[in-house]
């Protein structure tokens, strides 16, 4: 679990060895607060102690925290490095970074569980897709699968092969943008939003407001989006219920 800024971001990460008390989860969370309060934004610290009143140590496993509140994560920006490594080597013919961690490079905070890429796999022979290539190259470079996601340098990534013509259209217009040093791909903020409402969770609807707060975009280009997708309608009951006309 990540909650991540422009400044940095900190990683929850389970540790099913660990046999703490019931409440070491909160106390190892506020000791690295406590030693980097100075670096983490205000707002951020609020969003992470709602999660801590919430939490539960009895659902899930306990928790260690390891701090990453430097100018950049060296974790996200290596797996960074081996998404760029699957297009060198031909086993994607191109991917963006999309979902919460994307949305991360135009607002803050964010609050993510893993990394969701989109990818657009090479031609095969037949009408089936595989993601097996992938899945052994990231094998041999130690990369462990759990459940739907891939463990890339510690960072769960669930790889979403492009499956509609907006998610198309969002990896095949993605900035090309910087990570510490490391460059990548990601969704533009307007597909973003567009993606945001066409899938209409809560959580998607609570983030759309905030982009539409926070984020710098084209406001002409978002609505030709929205247009070109049969998305505007949708858009009008959005505002409408959100207050926003």
């Amino acid at each position: 679990m990540f909650y991540l800024t422009r400044f940095g971001a900190l990683r929850v990460r389970r540790n099913a060895g660990a046999r703490n008390a019931p409440n070491s989860f909160q106390h190892n969370v506020r000791i690295c607060l406590r030693d980097h309060l100075d670096r983490v934004p205000r707002i951020l610290l609020r969003g992470l102690k709602h999660t801590l009143d919430a939490f539960d140590p009895q659902a899930v496993s306990p928790c260690i925290i390891r701090s990453r509140c430097g100018p950049e994560s060296q974790e996200m920006e290596k797996t960074i490095a081996v998404l760029n490594d699957l297009k060198r080597n031909g086993l994607v013919e191109d991917y963006a970074i999309a979902g919460a961690m994307a949305a991360a490079f135009y607002m803050e905070p964010t609050l993510t569980y893993d990394l969701d890429v989109f990818i657009a796999l090479p031609p095969t022979v037949g009408p089936l897709m595989t993601l097996s290539p992938i899945y052994e190259f990231l094998r041999s470079r130690g990369c462990v699968e759990e459940h739907e996601h891939v463990l890339v340098e510690g960072v769960p990534v669930q790889f979403l092969p492009v499956h509609n013509p907006l998610a198309e259209e969002s990896m095949r217009e993605a900035r090309v943008l910087t990570y510490g040093k490391t460059s990548t791909r990601v969704v533009r903020a307007e597909h973003l939003m567009a993606i945001m409402l066409q899938t209409y969770r809560p959580k998607d609807k609570a983030r759309l407001i905030q982009m539409l707060e926070q984020a710098e975009f084209d406001r002409q280009y978002f609505l030709e989006v929205l247009k070109r997708h049969g998305l505007d309608t949708k858009w009008a009951e959005f505002r409408r219920q959100s207050g926003l006309e």
